[in-house]
């Protein structure tokens, strides 16, 4: 027990290390290239802004704004919003906002057909209509930072990446459910990062992923990727990275930062974080099965520890050894991560966060293997 303890450490550390090696190995790669010289004469526009939007009248006009304010030319960029069937005034909201914007903004309406996956659905209708070179998927509920196109259009031009996945956070948090996702959701997207970072890619997340709209048609999008409602994001990004290894990225920049919303509640939390999990039994990928596996049996480690030494099996110094090792190296990584998404006053709530991450693992390790959940108001398998 002990001994997965100090390897866990050790892992902490070399996440640390890589978290901030990513820029270099970006650089690296990037130097084996020459600037990428692109011609608009084939492309309307350089960038489509592709929205798959399901009632969300109370968060659409919120992203809309931060679209309106980019400091990228409007000329340049087009924004293209599927009503994913929604049942309230999303549509509404959208027209409305477009009568007085400057923005091209094209609303498309995708069928009421059945579907084991309406979001994937959507997103295809939409890029099968674009005009951009490049595809940028953000969701209805996030707010942009005003110079996001602009920052992942120069390292586009720069790389000539076919894929770019960039950091997404939450809102500032004020609550200590909320305070609880940053935490969490931090760790996700920088091991994600770091993982594209090695040329393992295993996480991504489609409120802000970019990539080209010829290697999408060229991979023929979803199409062969597992039939089921999640994992426009994932999936996409594994299917690239398997045709494309060192075309795909991650953009450590503030500027490149999507925000979005926490859950509001712990059963709208549960539902997300479920359909999350149930993705990671259909990874082919055998690597990234065993990376679920360690992340696992480290959580569990703690919880087993526990279990014995209150049942007089393991000894005081051996459980101390065991949560240090796991506490201290795992603090560092999440203090660093936050700091660089200006989550500062979530690093005081890591340590009682840290207390009840091994049973918030184990729950979900569970409840992934679940063949039904619901998302937007429809149950989805």
């Amino acid at each position: 027990m002990i001994f997965i303890a100090i390897l866990y450490a050790f892992l902490c550390f070399f996440l640390i290390i890589n978290w901030f090696l990513i820029d270099t190995r970006n650089q690296k790669k990037i130097q084996k290239k020459k600037n990428l010289v692109l011609t608009n004469n084939i492309d309307e526009y350089k960038v489509s802004v592709i929205v798959a939007a399901r009632n969300e009248e109370k968060n659409i006009l919120y992203l809309l704004e931060s679209l309106e304010n980019q400091t990228f030319k409007k000329k340049d960029f087009e924004v293209i919003i599927i009503d994913d069937n929604s049942e309230d005034n999303t549509t509404k909201i959208i027209k409305d906002f477009q009568k007085n914007s400057l923005l091209s903004i094209k609303i498309l309406q995708s069928d009421k057909k059945i579907d084991y996956s309406p979001k994937k659905k959507a997103l295809t209708l939409g890029i099968n209509q674009a005009k951009g070179i490049l595809i940028l998927t953000t969701d209805a509920d996030c707010i942009a930072d005003e110079n996001w196109i602009k920052t992942i259009w120069d390292f586009y031009k720069k790389t000539e990446a076919k894929l770019i996945s960039s950091p997404v956070t939450f809102h500032q948090p004020s609550t200590f459910f909320e305070h609880f996702q940053v935490v969490d959701f931090a760790s996700l997207v920088a091991s994600g990062a770091i993982s594209l970072s090695l040329n393992v890619p295993n996480m991504a997340n489609g409120a802000n992923l970019a990539y080209t709209r010829s290697v999408f048609l060229a991979i023929e999008g979803y199409q062969n990727t597992p039939t089921i409602a999640s994992g426009d994001d994932e999936f996409l990004l594994a299917k690239i990275a398997n045709q494309f290894p060192n075309d795909v990225y991650f953009l450590k920049d503030k500027n490149a930062i999507i925000i979005t919303k926490s859950s509001s509640n712990w059963n709208e939390f549960y539902k997300q974080r479920k359909r999350w999990a149930s993705k990671w039994k259909y990874y082919k990928d055998l690597k990234t099965k065993i990376l679920a596996f360690v992340v696992f049996l480290f959580n569990f480690n703690v919880l087993l520890s526990i279990i014995l030494f209150c049942s007089n099996l393991l000894s005081f110094y051996s459980f101390c050894w065991i949560i240090g090792l796991k506490f201290i190296p795992e603090f560092l990584f999440l203090m660093i991560i936050l700091l660089f998404f200006e989550h500062k006053k979530s690093i005081f709530f890591i340590f009682l966060i840290q207390i009840i991450y091994p049973f918030y693992v184990l729950l979900f390790a569970f409840a992934g293997f679940g063949k039904e959940y619901e998302w937007k108001g429809r149950k989805l398998s």
